[in-house]
């Protein structure tokens, strides 16, 4: 017997898998975790990384928050679901290939601008007040939780500046605080503090 080529007809193409496209890890703004991977807002676009490997984005996996291109300004995740938002929008896109509005008129001021407080799900601040946003199931409800300082909130803030806004739970007092700017002033010197008892303010006096 003599040795030689034997050919099975089929082209070399067809006998690995098409890798998918990736790309470099982009610049982002506000980020979160969810089911293993990385989520993060890339100006107008929510991407998320391959589980596992917060480094992999894939190029498919990009959704735009609303169709007019609007900044992206927070990512958070709560009750199994995936939320985006820019400042005056809301959207549930836990999956990708169907995004559900939560809201079109009330948003996320910045990527500091949220928190996960205890018997409220996730507290926000807006350019028209504080927020909490809860979910369960496919359910999700916004409510508004500053009535009570209404007029402080349109009077004595610089709204304009409520992207630089800072909001944190405080497990000591329990309660929500929230740093922002005084009317005029660019630097976060009035702290709102939000608990089961009410509002109170500390004037940091700066």
């Amino acid at each position: 017997a003599t040795g030689g080529v034997i050919h099975d007809w089929k082209f070399d193409a067809g006998l690995t898998i098409k890798a998918e496209e990736v790309t470099p890890v982009p610049s982002f703004s506000a980020a979160t975790t969810y089911r293993g991977s990385l989520v993060i807002i890339d100006g107008a676009d929510v991407r998320i990384s391959e589980a596992g490997f917060p480094g992999t984005f894939a190029s498919s996996d990009r959704l735009t928050i609303t169709a007019d291109g609007q900044q992206g300004t927070a990512v958070f995740a709560l009750g199994g679901r995936l939320f985006a938002s820019t400042d005056r929008s809301i959207v549930d896109c836990t999956d990708f290939s169907s995004p559900v509005a939560v809201s079109d008129s009330i948003g996320v001021a910045g990527p500091r601008c949220w928190t996960y407080a205890p018997g409220i799900g996730v507290v926000f601040v807006s350019a028209s007040g504080v927020y909490g946003l809860t979910s369960s199931g496919s359910e999700t409800s916004i409510t508004k939780l500053s009535t009570d300082v209404e007029n402080l909130w349109l009077r004595d803030i610089n709204r304009s500046k409520l992207r630089t806004a800072v909001v944190w739970y405080s497990k000591k007092r329990d309660e929500v605080r929230i740093a922002v700017p005084k009317k005029g002033k660019v630097r976060n010197t009035l702290i709102l503090a939000f608990s089961q008892a009410g509002w109170r303010k500390y004037d940091l006096g700066l």
